[in-house]
């Protein structure tokens, strides 16, 4: 048999992800741009000419937030989940996974941990 055949005739195409559409397509772009400029905009120190500068850990929650909520939309939970759209059960876990990843990313700090701050003293 060649390749790309099975005994059932011609192999159909599967893939392990999913094709996205529509507003989940244009939602993981969204994520993938943001995070390439993001990184970019840390790489080379681009705070400077902006004067905001993300602490190390901003940072990096920044990027979780948006590179894991994308992983439950490409990639469904079982092998026999639709491919050619998202169930519920993968949108709502997009969503959790945003709303708990993106807290940190923009906390800013409460005034009582910067008033025991052992600096300030």
């Amino acid at each position: 048999m060649g390749e790309g055949q099975s005994r059932n005739g011609p192999a159909a195409e599967l893939s392990r992800h999913r094709r996205l559409s529509g507003f989940w397509r244009w939602a993981f772009l969204a994520a993938s741009t943001l995070s390439i400029l993001l990184a970019v905009y840390q790489l080379f120190t681009l705070g400077i000419y902006t004067g905001v500068t993300p602490l190390a850990n901003q940072y990096l929650y920044a990027l979780v937030t948006l590179l894991l909520p994308p992983v439950f939309l490409l990639w469904p939970a079982w092998a026999r989940a639709p491919r050619d759209r998202v169930p519920w059960y993968d949108a709502a876990l997009y969503a959790v996974s945003l709303a708990k990843a993106g807290r940190p990313a923009a906390a800013r700090g409460s005034p009582r941990r910067r008033d025991t701050d052992w600096r300030a003293a």
